[in-house]
């Protein structure tokens, strides 16, 4: 029986400038995920105070949330499957 799992994969900024997008997505594929969809984008402040939520107390959160708009961002959604022996 196999099982999915879906998960979300963001590329950070620093990862686009590096330009290491298609390595990462290489390293993934080699992994066995299974890219379901990517876009560039640019996250809003709204987007990022909701999705760092858990960490707005903190006081590195307001760099974090510069850091991540400083360019574009890449959410990419992933399939893995796992396979249980009964």
């Amino acid at each position: 029986m196999a099982l999915r799992e879906r998960t979300i994969i963001m590329l950070k900024p620093d990862g686009l400038q590096r330009k290491l997008v298609g390595k990462n997505i290489s390293r993934f594929d080699e992994k066995g995920f299974i890219l379901v969809s990517m876009k560039f984008m640019q996250a809003s402040q709204v987007l990022l105070e909701n999705h760092y939520s858990d960490l707005s107390s903190l006081p590195f959160f307001p760099c974090l949330v510069q850091f991540m708009q400083m360019c574009l961002v890449v959410p990419m959604v992933c399939d893995v499957f796992y396979f249980v022996i009964n």
